[in-house]
Parts: structure tokens; C-alpha cells; sequence
């Protein structure tokens, strides 16, 4: 499963902040960035290679491959050149 949070940060005085990638509304931003999960499936998911743990959320950065079970085909996260 790959799943979209929204993600805070915290500068060196404590402050959360919430940075943006896109801003739905006026002086509201907002970070969202995808995960995946394995939710216990029979044959795995695997991040770069790697197999997944189940049921624990891995951040998908860009340029990660991701591979569900026994399938061939391989997903490629690219960034938005329009996000910063």
C-alpha cells in the first residue's frame, strides 16, 4: 500500500513547521510525502532491492523502486521538477 502523510518539522528553537510542496490555501503549507507498507502479503514488497518489513512504513524518496511480490514490472518515483 502506498500511502500519502503530511510530515511537520521542527527548527532549532522548537518551532513546528510544516513546509511545503504545494499551498492549497492563502499562508497554509503543507508537506506531503508517500510511504509504503506491506501489509503481510505472501510474497513481499521490496524497496530498492530490499524487502520490506510488514507492516512498518518506509519513506519512498525520489528515484526509489519499489517491486510488489512476483511481478516484473518495477515503479520509479521521479520528483515534480515544478515541486522544490
Amino acid at each position: 500500500m502506498i500511502q500519502f502523510r503530511q510530515v511537520s518539522s521542527k527548527n532549532e528553537f522548537g518551532d513546528v513547521s510544516k513546509v511545503i510542496k504545494y499551498v492549497p490555501h492563502a499562508n497554509e503549507v503543507i508537506d506531503v510525502r508517500p510511504y509504503v507498507i506491506d501489509l503481510e502479503s505472501t510474497n513481499g514488497t521490496t524497496l530498492n532491492g530490499e524487502n520490506l518489513d510488514s507492516r512498518r512504513f518506509f519513506e519512498i524518496r525520489t528515484e526509489d523502486m519499489i517491486k510488489f511480490g512476483e511481478s516484473s514490472r518495477e515503479y520509479i518515483f521521479i520528483k515534480d521538477p515544478a515541486v522544490q
